[in-house]
């Protein structure tokens, strides 16, 4: 390990915290975007970009995390948290689209603004808030009743076949 130096392994630490380990947030922004474009494509006349709540939502369950802990952990923001980025960016985007749907909802600006990106920002904004208070008050309430955090839930689902079935080349293949 001398051969390059002595910093050969802070190197590496650092491009793994900045690729693996973000991961999950890669693709909860990927995912959540294309499923805005599909819905942006359908119906232009009522185009969204609901990237922001589905991030704040994903947030807002790490930081769930970190109550427990009292620091923010990168475990569940790499590949540990994939199956639930991939879960609230769905859930986000397709929560936040129903909540848009009602036109109650949003808030217009009265008059005139020059500039179009910021009544769309204001009719989006309740839908957002809803949609992020939607994946606050589960996850909170996942955690209050079963003191578990959906991470936590998700990774022993997943993980419970292959626990059954012990050591053995079924369960390499299985995997």
């Amino acid at each position: 390990h001398d051969t390059f130096g002595p910093n050969w392994r802070f190197f590496g630490s650092v491009l793994w915290s900045s690729t693996f380990a973000v991961m999950s947030l890669t693709m909860q922004f990927s995912v959540g975007s294309h499923l805005a474009e599909q819905h942006n494509v359908r119906d232009p006349s009522n185009m969204v970009s609901p990237l922001i709540a589905g991030l704040v939502s994903f947030a807002v369950l790490l930081s769930l995390i970190a109550m427990e802990n009292g620091v923010l952990s990168t475990h569940w923001m790499g590949v540990s948290g994939l199956f639930v980025a991939f879960i609230v960016s769905v859930f986000s985007v397709k929560l936040f689209l129903f909540f848009y749907s009602f036109k109650r909802l949003r808030l217009y600006l009265p008059g005139g603004t020059p500039d179009f990106a910021v009544p769309d920002t204001f009719s989006s904004l309740s839908a957002g808030l809803l949609t992020i208070l939607v994946f606050a008050g589960g996850g909170l309430l996942l955690h209050t009743l079963f003191d578990i955090t959906i991470h936590e839930a998700v990774h022993m689902l997943l993980r419970k076949p292959f626990d059954l079935l012990g050591d053995s080349v079924q369960r390499g293949i299985f995997y």
